[in-house]
């Protein structure tokens, strides 16, 4: 391979690469507005009341019988 050859290979990998990258960026936003936005929404509001104020009430209260029959019913729980 000459060094004509060999320039023109690398010049060319550059850009085969940015189109690799490029084409998941697409994907990239579709991840974060539709799993990480909705995600980090879940957990704010579980460890926050009402006021904005961090709390661990909302996660306790899951143990709560009527949480528990709830959780439980879809695999036959019995509590």
């Amino acid at each position: 391979m000459n060094s004509t050859a060999m320039e023109n290979d690398k010049r060319g990998a550059l850009p085969r690469l940015l189109n690799k990258i490029g084409l998941s960026g697409p994907y990239a936003v579709w991840m974060t507005g539709f799993i990480l936005i909705p995600l980090l929404l879940i957990i704010w509001y579980g460890l926050t009341d009402k006021t904005g104020a961090f709390t661990l009430e909302n996660i306790l209260s899951i143990t709560a019988s009527d949480h528990a029959k709830a959780l439980c019913s879809p695999w036959g729980c019995h509590s």
